[in-house]
């Protein structure tokens, strides 16, 4: 049994060299042209089983922390912001933005140009503000948001869509619209994509 469970993953690994994409080892992730990027993002929405908050679009920014990693994984690699705009629940209007997100690269890149690295957003913190008060408090658990960072061509950082990552809360300021009053709920999230808009943007790369 573990002799076929051996030679189904090497089946695996192989497969995935043949269309271009391999696992990173130590000493490969590497940032070239800027450390920082703007990007904007594309009309995306966050529903609980109360309500909707829906958004035409937003700005990202983000950092990466250093130059290269030589992690396989390289956690902590670029945080950022976002700021969204044309938020509204309902028929009402609403500030929403993050003050900090985490971009996890690897442990996958695909090589086909312009390159591909697989990864996750951790550590989101966002609110909902109406009149400057904080209406609604979003936060990550321990569930991982899925992302690819794509060397600037079409687009930059894609968010997947996620029904687990996110919980919505009462904000400090008043009761959130998505939950019952002093009550926690997931969020669903949808696909989020975000295309750069700044130059020269980073290009993220696996060298041997």
């Amino acid at each position: 049994m573990f002799g076929k469970l051996t030679r189904i993953a090497a089946l695996a690994t192989a497969l995935m060299a043949v269309v271009g994409v391999a696992q990173a080892s130590a000493s490969t992730w590497r940032v070239t042209g800027s450390t920082s990027f703007t990007a904007s993002g594309n009309p995306g929405s966050l529903s609980t089983s109360r309500g909707t908050l829906s958004c035409t679009g937003g700005t990202a920014t983000g950092r990466f922390s250093a130059n290269s990693s030589t992690s396989q994984t390289w956690n902590n690699a670029a945080t950022g912001t976002v700021t969204f705009s044309g938020c509204r629940i309902g028929g009402t209007s609403y500030a929403t933005s993050c003050s900090r997100y985490q971009l996890n690269a690897g442990p996958n890149y695909d090589f086909t140009p312009p390159g591909r690295a697989s990864g996750t957003i951790t550590a989101a913190v966002c609110s909902v503000t109406l009149a400057g008060r904080e209406i609604c408090a979003i936060t990550q658990n321990l569930n991982a948001l899925s992302a690819t960072y794509t060397n600037p061509a079409t687009q930059l950082l894609d968010i997947g869509s996620n029904t687990t990552a996110l919980d919505v809360r009462d904000g400090s300021g008043g009761s959130c619209p998505l939950t019952p009053p002093g009550v926690t709920l997931t969020g669903a999230l949808t696909n989020l994509r975000f295309t750069v808009t700044s130059s020269p943007a980073p290009v993220l790369t696996v060298s041997p």
